[in-house]
């Protein structure tokens, strides 16, 4: 039992590791969209505001949506660590 015990701790702190990961990932592509928006918004004064403004618009929902998804996938990544968690300490409880 012990060693099942020990499993799901480390199952754990597998997850955890595994949602830390996630966060430093969206943290780096949102420092990258960020950059690649200030270029963006670089190139526009530059060039006199000829971009189109419908390209900015598409940058922009193109961040949106990537933030979007990150925080999506990070919000379902934390419901099963959760879970996992509460699992865990329901099997340890019982014993």
């Amino acid at each position: 039992m012990q060693k099942e015990i020990r499993g799901l701790s480390n199952v754990e702190q597998v997850l955890v590791d595994t949602a830390d990961a996630v966060m430093d990932t969206k943290r780096k592509i949102e420092f990258g969209v960020q950059q690649i928006i200030y270029k963006v918004g670089e190139l526009v004064k530059l060039s006199g505001g000829q971009i189109d403004e419908q390209l900015k618009d598409q940058f922009e929902d193109i961040t949106k949506t990537i933030l979007s998804n990150q925080t999506e996938a990070l919000g379902n990544l934390t419901k099963k660590v959760s879970g996992r968690r509460r699992d865990n300490y329901d099997l340890t409880g019982k014993f």
